[in-house]
Formats: structure tokens, C-alpha cells, sequence
């Protein structure tokens, strides 16, 4: 049987747009077991049921789960957050580029993109452009920060003002890679 705590936790994480990772990141280095994560495949059964009772769909994916709505205005509204959060990736990628920095940088084990990367990326013409065609005219900070962390697609590191990329991060970051490599 699930338990009662975890539930309640797993639930307002997925009712509020975050994503729940196989890991989470622990003195800004390590790499722990999600308590929330686990508790979710060890009764998948009991919370597929209770999501699709409520009109709604768990995906579980090997190192993240989320939860997707069902109802009609599903595809705009997946569509609208998902297309902002490949906007940043794609644009933290190409920043990643343009400073010949390796990815390692944004995995959990290193620096992280820190405030000055992130400065910087937004002094660069058409990353300023592509945010105002995207309709995200805030800072780009504050995209970061509401559309990547507070949906633990990145996570920080406490104390650093760095962000690396959570296990459903990577994931997407390397859906990106995936479609520009059989794209080309």
C-alpha cells in the first residue's frame, strides 16, 4: 500500500507542473535516490489508477515521471509548456556552443550555468530574439527559474547560484540532440 506522506508529496509536485526525477542532488554533488520516485514504481498500478480516476495520465519514464492531462485543452497547454521548456535548452545548448563549454558543465557533477553565464547568453542578439519570438519577454533568468527549476527540469545548487540539469533535463536535452543529429 502507498504511503500516505509520499503520496501527498508526489501529489503536489505533479499538480503544480514538476517533474519527479529518479535522483536528487544532494551537497551540490551527489546523486541520491528519490524517496518520491521510488515510491512511485514500487506501486505504479495503485497511482496510475488514482491520476486516470482524476482525468489524468502518469509517464513513467526511466529516470523521470510527470503528469499529463487528458482532457481537451491537453495538447495547447502541453504544448505551450513544453515548447518553452525545449526553448530554453536549445538556447542554454547553443550558448554552451558558442563559449565551447562541454555539456559535462550543466550535468550534476559540474559547475552548473551559473548568473554570469546566464548574463551573458542574454547579451547575444538572437538568443534575445528568439526569447521575444517565443513570447518570453521577462529575464531570462526568471524563465530559467520558472519554467526550468521550479519544474525540476533544473535543479540548483545551493549556495553557487548554479543550475545543472535534473535526470528529466537531461532527458530533454538529449531529445534535442537526438532530433537535430537525424534532422541534419
Amino acid at each position: 500500500m502507498a504511503d500516505f506522506i509520499h503520496s501527498k508529496a508526489i501529489f503536489e509536485q505533479l499538480m503544480n507542473g514538476q517533474v519527479i526525477n529518479r535522483h536528487v542532488l544532494e551537497n551540490n554533488s551527489e546523486l541520491n535516490s528519490n524517496p518520491l520516485f521510488d515510491e512511485i514504481i514500487q506501486f505504479e498500478d495503485e497511482y496510475r489508477r488514482q491520476y486516470r480516476m482524476s482525468g489524468y495520465q502518469l509517464e513513467v519514464n526511466e529516470n523521470y515521471i510527470l503528469l499529463q492531462n487528458t482532457g481537451i485543452e491537453a495538447d495547447s497547454l502541453k504544448t505551450d509548456a513544453s515548447m518553452k521548456v525545449y526553448v530554453l535548452l536549445l538556447l542554454i545548448a547553443k550558448y554552451l556552443n558558442t563559449r565551447n563549454y562541454k555539456t559535462s558543465k550543466i550535468e550534476p557533477m559540474g559547475s552548473g550555468l551559473t548568473h554570469s553565464d546566464i548574463s551573458l547568453m542574454e547579451e547575444l542578439p538572437d538568443i534575445r530574439e528568439t526569447l521575444d519570438k517565443a513570447d518570453m519577454k521577462k529575464s531570462l533568468l526568471s524563465h530559467i527559474k520558472s519554467t526550468l527549476v521550479e519544474r525540476n527540469i533544473m535543479l540548483e545548487k545551493v549556495g553557487s547560484d548554479a543550475y545543472v540539469l535534473s535526470d528529466a533535463g537531461n532527458a530533454f536535452f538529449q531529445e534535442i540532440f537526438a532530433y537535430f543529429y537525424d534532422n541534419v
